[in-house]
């Protein structure tokens, strides 16, 4: 064909390329604001989005100077995500969620590249191909992210799901954690205890209830249903890692009682399926292995994993169980 055609035309295929890159660093903004706990005001959101013009505005600036792909890349987080995490540490007054916020929302971009080159790949197309495609996936993929990922991160980022999630990918991967196991539980279990015990004294929060639905969820003296969930099940996840090797089936059907206490006491539903997705994948392992698990084994490895299973699964419970909320 004669030079007309849309890719032959450098001009235009430079206009797609200058959109494809602000297009990612637009994903990448909006997803770091969306993973930070800021409350935003519209004073915030003001000041939040000329910080992202003057950004763009930098890159820009940046790209006009030089064509050398290998110090663009070696620019661009001084030019986008430290004076994005700058931003979000004053707007938040923090430092520490900001960083990880922008670090996970950029990280979320290769999901964009592994979508398009897919496509690529299929569709037996070049780099052209592959920026079109990037460019189409950016819109579609950040409302999923926004919907499906960023409100759970918003509403659970800084809880102590995180903390659970470390110890078991570290479990999952073989990584020694015995004597750690051996202190938190040292610590957890005596601190749960005297928790319980100020708030059936009447001393910690005693008539404090959450409410969804209509329905009352017990905090046990915890700040929310899910918050003692929470610890519960990191404290079972600690005595079974440390008990792997000798669980028995009396003690596997505890730790589906606890499951059940968790659904029926607080109702939080991603301790107690947590909790029955550990004693389903633990009683595979055991009757495979006749032995139970020992260090090194693939049912271990799976047995460890399983919480991780189960938090990428709330992701979805989410906003499914938020459709019939008032605040929706």
């Amino acid at each position: 064909m004669m030079g007309g055609t849309v890719w032959s035309s450098d001009a235009l295929w430079n206009g797609v390329t200058l959109l494809n890159d602000a297009a990612v660093g637009v994903y990448g903004m909006i997803l770091s604001a969306a993973f930070c706990g800021i409350t935003w005001t519209r004073g915030k959101k003001w000041a939040y989005g000329l910080s992202m013009a003057a950004i763009l505005l930098a890159q820009a600036a940046v790209y006009g100077m030089t064509t050398d792909l290998q110090l663009l890349k070696l620019l661009y987080p001084l030019v986008t995500h430290m004076p994005l995490v700058l931003v979000l540490a004053i707007l938040e007054r923090k430092l520490l969620w900001p960083t990880i916020s922008v670090l996970t929302a950029y990280l979320c971009c290769q999901l964009r590249r592994w979508l398009a080159l897919l496509l690529t790949a299929l569709m037996s197309g070049g780099a052209e191909v592959q920026t079109a495609a990037e460019l189409a996936l950016t819109l579609p993929l950040l409302l999923g992210l926004l919907y499906f990922v960023a409100r759970w991160v918003y509403f659970n980022g800084q809880n102590i799901w995180w903390l659970g999630l470390c110890v078991a990918l570290l479990a999952a991967k073989d990584v020694p954690l015995r004597r750690v196991m051996k202190a938190f539980l040292a610590c957890g279990v005596p601190t749960l205890a005297l928790v319980e015990l100020l708030h059936f004294a009447g001393i910690i929060a005693p008539d404090a209830a959450s409410e969804r639905n209509g329905s009352y969820r017990l905090m046990f003296g915890y700040g929310h249903p899910n918050t003692f969930g929470g610890v519960m099940f990191g404290l079972l996840l600690a005595w079974v890692l440390l008990r792997r090797a000798r669980l028995t089936w009396p003690e596997l059907a505890g730790v589906a009682a606890v499951g059940v206490f968790l659904m029926i006491g607080p109702k939080s539903r991603s301790a107690a399926l947590c909790t029955f997705l550990l004693v389903l994948l633990l009683a595979l392992a055991k009757l495979r292995t006749r032995r139970g698990l020992h260090p090194g084994s693939r049912p271990r490895s799976i047995t460890s994993a399983s919480k991780n299973a189960a938090f990428f699964m709330s992701f979805l419970l989410f906003p499914l169980s938020s459709m019939n909320s008032p605040h929706f």
